[in-house]
């Protein structure tokens, strides 16, 4: 295994919410399972490519909210360990 640079070889990818879910207009939002398959073959690439990738998202509530049957997302006021309620890590609800 070779060395690596980590300027040229390491790539960190931020998706954001608005990449992984749809939103409605009825203010609901649902994760895009197509999103996650195209951004994975994408990761699949670069790494056959030689290129390590770090990937980063934000769907996290999101995916709870799905999991929690909850059509809105909790508001902004809502605290920090209320919204760890609806994470989803590793396919739990915590």
């Amino acid at each position: 295994m070779s060395e690596l640079n980590p300027i040229d070889d390491i790539a960190i990818v931020k998706v954001g919410t608005s990449v992984l879910a749809d939103t409605y207009p009825d203010g609901r939002q649902e994760l895009n399972l197509e999103s996650f398959r195209r951004i994975g073959r994408d990761v699949l690439s670069l790494e056959a490519a030689g290129v390590h990738v770090v990937l980063v998202t934000s769907a996290a509530i999101t995916a709870g909210m799905a999991e929690a049957g909850l059509k809105q997302r909790p508001d902004k006021d809502t605290s920090v360990p209320e919204l760890k309620d609806y994470q989803v890590l590793d396919g739990d609800l915590y």
